[in-house]
């Protein structure tokens, strides 16, 4: 028994996955290493603070709590943590209640650090941004064709010069949009395949 609880405790402080429980009244009573790494804080400046301290959106961790409490899990939740050294880092959370003869003890918290993550998504959207605003900024009427022959995309001068809606067109095949009349040698490389 004593093996098998210093076995738990080992992987509990050890696994690069950030685990902590918190208690009834909104208290961290433990954090593994992980954890602690993730936010920058020390063990005894972290253990026994309220869990809201280090949350940057206090509606997220309301909400959190909320469902905990009336026995709901919380599953790959988003929230930002205040690190010690001011940073925030974006964090996914799993968490349950521990309920004992209808008696809510603890609840388990799994963090997953994806910062990384956000970052390179911030930066996607941002050259997708960049690239669409060179797209719509063209002159020339473009549009994006799938190999079978639908329509992926089309730039504001061809679907000012067609009337069409861009949720009108997207999706359809090529011969059914107004531009098929007005390009040369369509209907034959449709044809010829």
């Amino acid at each position: 028994r004593d093996e098998s609880s210093a076995e738990l405790k080992d992987y509990f402080d050890n696994t690069t996955l950030g685990l902590h429980r918190v208690g009834p009244d909104g208290k961290i009573l433990q954090a593994n290493r992980a954890v602690l790494e993730i936010l920058g804080y020390p063990e005894n400046e972290y253990v026994g603070q309220a869990i809201v301290k280090f949350h940057e959106d206090r509606s997220v961790i309301d909400d959190i709590l909320a469902k905990l409490i009336s026995g709901q899990s919380v599953i790959n939740c988003e929230a930002r943590l205040r690190c010690k050294d001011g940073s925030i880092k974006h964090v996914e959370i799993r968490s349950n209640g521990v309920w004992r003869e209808g008696k809510f003890l603890f609840s388990r918290w799994f963090t997953r650090d994806i910062t990384d993550r956000k970052l390179v998504e911030e930066q996607l959207r941002r050259s997708e941004s960049r690239l669409r605003a060179i797209f719509d900024g063209l002159r020339e009427y473009v549009g994006l064709l799938s190999p079978d022959g639908k329509l992926l995309e089309a730039n504001r001068a061809s679907l000012a010069f067609s009337g069409s809606k861009r949720e009108e067109v997207i999706g359809l095949p090529f011969w059914e949009t107004v531009w098929f009349q007005f390009t040369p040698g369509a209907p034959e490389a449709i044809q010829n395949g």
